[in-house]
């Protein structure tokens, strides 16, 4: 049966997907839907929900099963006035705005941060094709998207084939630290923890130009090393930029250490990737990894690999969420659980019962 009426928090770096994802789910479950758009976005926003209105008129569905807060009227204050009167929400955006979502007192599902982090055992001799499925997953929508691969660690003495790999499909690699050091500079000015919207879905050319390089169009991805890991260096953090950087490791322990301490700076219950053909490798990585989703041999924004199609993505307790897998519509409507006595345990019922 419906939940009711699901209020949708949107993100700015997001507008669309996020609407169109989350209203599929709760019209299939015969939900109404509000979205609150992101004030930076409400444009787009408001005129994807337009189109879904016009949609559901030519089926003859009512039109105001979604709605939206409107442009002049987008706000914190419109939107937290929402969820208070939602039936359940949904938060797809930064730890503020999941908070916010969870203080509504109203039940929600809000989604935890991205910081990907890719493994590449020893054993795994096809680096072309880990280059060609990291490529492209993290310059899908210029790097914006949570599930793009952020750092990738690899055996430092296969350092020089993965480089060949990657710059082959379409990565610009960076080795001058002074140039590392601008960028660093330009993400997280003066130190701060909060990334440089002005960098957010920039292309390699347009992030180029800021340092002084001329990186041509045909350049998928931004490379650079980056040893350093977790709090020790910001580069850890999650970048929506589409660049990637790459660590080296010598025993396979301490690599998957470094993808953890990542994690645990930013990311926690998100998503994470391995190349291998060891199982016991997978295992080990797999049984202390604190991620909600972890792929074998599938770049970390996963492939053909059974999960539930998703556009907010559950991180668990390591996030501070409810679920720790994908939304699903699943999520968005009550059960009536009918039950009768069990023939088995009849046993147990009072003798002066029919």
């Amino acid at each position: 049966k419906p939940l009711g009426v699901i209020g949708c928090v949107m993100p700015s770096t997001n507008p669309l997907a996020t609407i169109i994802g989350n209203t599929m789910m709760a019209l299939k479950c015969r939900n109404a839907v509000i979205i609150a758009p992101h004030p930076a976005s409400a444009n787009v926003s408001e005129l994807a929900v337009n189109y879904i209105r016009s949609a559901l008129a030519e089926i003859s569905a009512p039109v105001d099963l979604i709605q939206c807060i409107g442009v002049e009227e987008a706000s914190i204050e419109a939107t937290q006035e929402m969820l208070k009167q939602c039936d359940a929400n949904i938060a797809t955006g930064g730890a503020g705005m999941v908070k916010s979502v969870y203080s509504a007192g109203r039940p929600a599902f809000g989604v935890g941060q991205g910081n990907c982090q890719e493994i590449i055992d020893i054993d795994f001799t096809n680096l072309d094709a880990v280059a060609k499925a990291s490529i492209s997953n993290r310059s899908f929508d210029l790097g914006v998207p949570c599930t793009g691969d952020q750092t990738m660690h690899i055996p430092a003495e296969r350092e020089k084939e993965y480089l060949d790999a990657m710059t082959k499909n379409g990565a610009y690699l960076i080795k001058e630290i002074e140039q590392i050091n601008k960028i660093r500079e330009l993400l997280f000015p003066n130190g701060s923890l909060a990334i440089n919207r002005e960098l957010v879905g920039k292309t390699p050319h347009q992030i180029g130009k800021l340092l002084s390089i001329d990186i041509p169009d045909s350049y998928k991805v931004i490379l650079f090393k980056n040893q350093a890991k977790g709090k020790e260096d910001l580069l850890c953090k999650e970048i929506l930029s589409p660049i990637i950087r790459y660590r080296t490791y010598i025993d396979f322990e301490e690599g998957v250490d470094a993808a953890i301490s990542n994690l645990e700076f930013e990311g926690a219950g998100h998503s994470s990737s391995i190349w291998s053909n060891n199982q016991e490798h997978v295992d080990y990585v797999a049984n202390i990894i604190p991620v909600g989703r972890f792929h074998v041999n599938q770049p970390t924004g996963g492939a053909n690999n059974g999960t539930s199609p998703a556009i907010t993505i559950g991180c668990g307790s390591w996030g501070n969420n409810s679920i720790s897998e994908n939304l699903s519509f699943t999520h968005l409507m009550n059960k009536t659980r009918v039950t009768t006595v069990l023939q088995k345990r009849k046993a147990f019922v009072p003798a002066d019962w029919d």
